[in-house]
């Protein structure tokens, strides 16, 4: 393998690049710094550099410079303890990222945001968008390119910041997003950047936007009435207000209230299984007195009336436990 041309040639053997238990000869760090203190040499440092290396105090006991792997015990480098040391630093990285990640996530799901939004942001953030870039290459779509601009491969970044419809309508917007500074960055790291420096509630509005101009365009792609730029910036604001106004005069039901309402629901429930258990037995009772004497009439009789009598127990607890269901539904839409 040849490596580039450099102004100063290299050997990685003399110059010790490779760290090894050997000594090192060229020059011991009172040396350097002997260097260092001479005019001349201070082209070769940098100011900040020169002024750290002149504040190190020298030992008392002079002796010459030893490479050591600080990452061993015994200070010598083998392929194991650069091997332990990649993984670790490896695993470093990924415990950090995930914490952000799922602290990221536990803030998402608490903004008051409809769950149609909620499900287009996981897709963004999971790349699960249906864009034609990816359909074209899973062999599904005929063209990868937009179907609105027809100048670009319609990705997720396109189809909602980039392409000329969208930009329209984030220029509308009351959002101020330097999307060029985006580039072509994939939507996850898109939404953890923005998240960051926009407010909570500017980041609800930009995700609602995000939802609003896709919605738009598969109008547009299944021939559905087109809204204006300006009718869909205005919507995106409205619908997102209306949402949160909504979710902020729904009651909270307290304890006490559960109870009253889920108190009977179990009791009836309760009532029909009972009942539904017990009335086979009757009726099977009833066929075995039949058949053993036929002059039990009226003890036959009474225990069909009872199976009777249990069976419509059980009808009315079902009545009442519909009851039930149709109060809760009406106390959470209340």
């Amino acid at each position: 393998m040849k490596l580039p041309k450099s102004k100063f040639p290299i050997n990685l053997w003399d110059t010790h690049s490779v760290p090894t238990h050997h000594t090192w000869h060229h020059s011991t760090f009172g040396q350097l710094k002997h260097q260092i203190k001479d005019t001349q040499k201070h082209a070769n440092f940098s100011q900040a550099d020169i002024d750290r290396i002149l504040t190190i105090p020298l030992s008392l006991f002079p002796h010459d410079d030893v490479l050591v792997w600080n990452h061993s015990f015994t200070g010598i480098y083998n392929v194991k303890f650069g091997y332990q040391l990649v993984v670790s630093l490896a695993e470093q990285e990924d415990s950090t990222c995930s914490s952000s990640i799922e602290h990221w996530w536990s803030t998402f799901w608490k903004m008051k945001l409809p769950p149609k939004v909620r499900i287009f942001v996981w897709k963004i953030f999971h790349t699960s968008l249906l864009v034609a870039a990816d359909l074209y290459r899973r062999h599904i779509a005929t063209s990868p390119y937009c179907s609105i601009c027809n100048s670009c491969e319609e990705t997720i970044n396109h189809a909602l910041f980039y392409c000329p419809r969208a930009k329209s309508v984030w220029e509308l917007s009351n959002l101020r997003i330097n999307f060029p500074t985006l580039g072509q960055s994939s939507g996850a790291d898109i939404l953890l950047q923005l998240s960051s420096t926009l407010s909570t509630p500017d980041f609800e509005l930009f995700l609602v936007l995000c939802w609003s101009i896709w919605h738009e365009r598969n109008d547009i792609n299944h021939g559905n009435t087109v809204r204006t730029p300006a009718a869909v910036a205005s919507y995106a604001s409205s619908y997102l207000q209306d949402f949160q106004a909504a979710r902020a005069k729904r009651p909270v039901m307290r304890p006490g209230q559960m109870d009253a309402i889920f108190n009977p629901l179990c009791s009836a429930i309760f009532h029909v299984a009972f009942s539904a258990r017990s009335f086979p037995m009757l009726l099977s009772r009833h066929r075995q007195v039949k058949s053993e004497d036929v002059n039990t009439n009226f003890f036959t009789d009474g225990v069909l009336a009872h199976a009777l009598i249990t069976f419509s127990l059980a009808l009315a607890s079902m009545s009442a436990m519909y009851f039930c269901i149709e109060t809760i539904i009406h106390k959470l839409s209340s």
